[in-house]
């Protein structure tokens, strides 16, 4: 467990610093080629600015819900961790959710600034903590039938 903590508690750090840069640096859209650029934009929805609320008090009780399942999962996280069953993916998942509600009570939005286009397609903006937590989801999902 010692290994995950380190190995999170980098991600975190380096999920921070990624929104502090953008937030401090990122006053127009930076290219950094036809596939990618860098471009601040809050998140007051949930995954890819679905269910985007501008209303105060709804955007409160989604990030009171988000909170909510969050906390569940840390609590099954330490259950299955007792019985040995809790690795580096459900970390992943802790991790990145945390950072992005940290984000929304500090700037009452999640901070995303990655963008990625083809052609005229255009992926939501994300960033590095959205990348931890369906990475973490996608390995849980993958080592599941395993575990069972």
């Amino acid at each position: 467990m010692k290994k995950n903590i380190i190995i999170c508690t980098l991600l975190f750090v380096l999920d921070r610093l990624s929104k502090w840069y953008a937030i401090t640096h990122l006053g127009n859209i930076v290219a950094i080629n036809s596939f990618c650029s860098l471009e601040l934009v809050y998140n007051r929805g949930i995954s890819w600015g679905m269910l985007q609320f501008d209303e105060p008090l709804l955007y409160f009780w989604l990030s009171c819900a988000i909170a909510a399942l969050l906390a569940v999962f840390i609590w099954h996280t330490i259950t299955h961790y007792e019985k040995g069953v809790t690795g580096i993916f459900e970390f992943m998942v802790i991790t990145g959710a945390l950072s992005n509600v940290i984000d929304r009570a500090w700037y009452h939005g999640v901070v995303d600034f990655i963008a990625l286009r083809c052609e005229s397609y255009s992926f939501p903006v994300f960033n590095l903590a959205d990348v931890y937590v369906v990475l973490g989801i996608a390995g849980m999902l993958a080592f599941s039938r395993k575990r069972t």
